[in-house]
């Protein structure tokens, strides 16, 4: 293995220049909300649907997104809570009034389609911790 003057023997050498540009590159490629190719797609375009998400909790904006037809539960979540702040494990997520339990069941499974609304009601921490205690 050749080594440039500059480097000296055992020292790593970046594979990458981290620079803001490229982490902010970085940041703005995964907190779109629309769906990406992936490279097992061969250049076709990811299957979308269009959902509106409307929170029912005051200071959470409503959200239209683009999801990918074939999404599960935990991934609408997680685009929702790009969209709103709110993490994935606070979300309770209802279409036509029935609940979405099930974060690895598809979103097609529970009737989910393009241009449907969802409701989204926010569990609320309560700042109370349950301590166990065991008794003799």
């Amino acid at each position: 293995m050749s080594r440039s003057p500059e480097q000296k023997r055992g020292e790593l050498q970046p594979r990458y220049l981290i620079t803001p540009n490229n982490v902010a590159r970085s940041l703005a490629d995964e907190t779109s909300l629309s769906p990406k190719m992936s490279p097992t797609q061969g250049g076709s375009t990811t299957d979308v649907i269009e959902i509106t998400v409307h929170s029912v909790m005051d200071g959470v904006k409503d959200a239209k997104l683009s999801v990918p037809t074939n999404a599960n539960v935990f991934e609408l979540k997680r685009y929702i809570c790009l969209a709103t702040e709110v993490a994935p494990e606070r979300q309770l997520l209802l279409y036509k009034d029935k609940e979405l339990r099930d974060d690895d069941a598809s979103i097609s499974s529970y009737g989910i389609v393009n241009s449907c609304s969802l409701t989204m009601n926010v569990k609320m921490n309560t700042g109370l911790q349950l301590e166990q205690y065991v008794f003799f």
